[in-house]
């Protein structure tokens, strides 16, 4: 028989790392803008911040969604209400239940 790694006797395992929901949802938000930034804001170099509200079911599905503050450009509400949140879906486990308010910036690089 062949070891196939160190020996975990009389040793305590390593704790299960916690999931950083707001970490994940950050993550997923700004990727799913990049991908989201309308094409005419773009062009004309319209940025701007829009504060999203949204919580989930139980099931971690779309329970509501709302702009909280908008961002001043109308085209950016509406990219992140119909394009960012659901293209930054599946949301973690861990999120289901819970509501959010978070920040969804459109920036050019």
């Amino acid at each position: 028989m062949v070891p196939l790694g160190p020996r975990l006797r009389g040793r305590r395992r390593p704790p299960t790392p916690t999931v950083d929901v707001a970490a994940l949802l950050h993550e997923r938000l700004v990727a799913a803008a990049a991908r989201c930034y309308p094409a005419t804001a773009r062009r004309f170099h319209q940025t701007g911040e829009v504060q999203l509200g949204f919580c989930l079911d139980a099931t971690g599905g779309l329970a509501r969604a709302e702009v909280r503050h908008p961002s001043g450009v109308p085209s950016l509400d509406a990219a992140t209400l119909e394009c960012v949140l659901p293209e930054a879906v599946p949301f973690p486990h861990a999120a289901a239940g819970q509501c959010f308010d978070v920040p969804v910036r459109f920036g050019l690089k």
